[in-house]
């Protein structure tokens, strides 16, 4: 992980094998991404939309300032690989909605 501390924000970065990710403010990024896309190919997502980064879908509401991370369908897809789809749900032992 990469992370650099600006007076007018930060840089955070993320990558696993092939993939990455990368966060910060749009000044930061005019000044980060030119030297970067110089030695990689940079796919860019635009995040008032919902997107997918390692399987997990990634939705995002600025105007109620929430970020939700979810697997479901992942979680769905591995259930039917090993013939588990009918099985019993359990209660997660976070309460929904809590704020962590």
């Amino acid at each position: 992980m990469f992370l650099n501390k600006f007076m007018t924000g930060f840089i955070a970065m993320d990558t696993h094998i092939d993939n990455g990710m990368g966060i910060c403010l749009s000044m930061e990024e005019s000044r980060l991404k030119p030297s970067i896309k110089r030695f990689y190919k940079i796919k860019e997502k635009y995040t008032y939309k919902p997107f997918k980064v390692l399987r997990i879908l990634v939705m995002r509401d600025t105007h109620q300032g929430t970020l939700k991370l979810s697997q479901a369908k992942y979680i769905d897809a591995v259930l039917l690989q090993f013939n588990m789809s009918s099985c019993n749900p359990m209660v997660m032992p976070v309460d929904k909605g809590s704020h962590l």
